[in-house]
């Protein structure tokens, strides 16, 4: 297992930097001069270390030539990390053997296999106000669903063709306005939607409901303003 980067304690340092400095080589990206300077980077910091530490030889002086040498090799270690992290060839395997933070591989996010369902909440002229959601009912989207495509189509029957229907702008909200400027007052229509993921792939079609388009507001027609019924 890995240790903390970079590690917090001197003697983690000097642990550390000795396994980097032995493993490190020309094949993670390294140059023989970098590998040089880490080699001395980490020489350095543990003889003045050793000394800091020493009862016989702790003193302020020694002290400070250890906090100078361990600032000195971590800003090597810390371009050298720079430089093998920087390498595609590295695998997080020899990442872990040279004691560098391991990458996590982000899990794939498959398509979204709920299937969505479409409620028409209300109906104002040829604009629909709907609320998109899985089973059981609920606000949020489903795990790993980024939003959701709504189509629509303007007859009295729902065709099984999807390029027969026309596509709305993506939403990634769960309620969403669907406005068919295009559809004669009275007239049915049918709207069906899918979820789809951050990579733009998408979940099962809905299954098609449908309301009818309002008469305008001021309509003397005792329809205005209700909720079209659904066919």
């Amino acid at each position: 297992m890995s240790v903390p980067f970079p590690p917090q304690t001197d003697s983690g340092l000097r642990d550390f930097a000795a396994n980097l400095a032995a493993k490190a080589s020309l094949s993670d990206g390294l140059s023989p001069g970098q590998q040089l300077e880490l080699s001395a980077a980490n020489s350095a910091y543990a003889a003045a270390l050793a000394t800091a530490t020493a009862p016989a030889t702790r003193t302020r002086p020694t002290i400070l030539a250890k906090d100078a040498a361990r600032k000195t090799l971590l800003s090597v270690v810390r371009k050298v990390a720079r430089i093998i992290n920087a390498n595609p060839a590295v695998t997080n395997e020899r990442r872990a053997e040279l004691g560098l933070t391991v990458r996590k591989t982000p899990a794939p996010i498959p398509p979204p296999s709920a299937i969505l369902t479409v409620d028409v909440v209300s109906v104002s002229g040829s604009t629909f106000r709907v609320r998109l959601h899985g089973e059981p009912v609920r606000t949020a989207k489903p795990d790993g669903v980024a939003g959701a495509q709504i189509f629509s189509f303007t007859g009295e029957t729902a065709p099984s063709d999807l390029t027969l229907w026309r596509q709305t702008d993506p939403t990634t909200r769960t309620e969403a306005y669907v406005t068919v400027d295009d559809a004669a007052p009275g007239a049915l229509v049918w709207l069906v939607a899918r979820w789809f993921n951050a990579k733009m792939e998408f979940g099962p079609l809905s299954e098609p409901v449908s309301a009818r388009v309002q008469w305008a507001v001021g309509n003397s027609s005792p329809q205005a303003l209700r909720l079209a019924e659904a066919a």
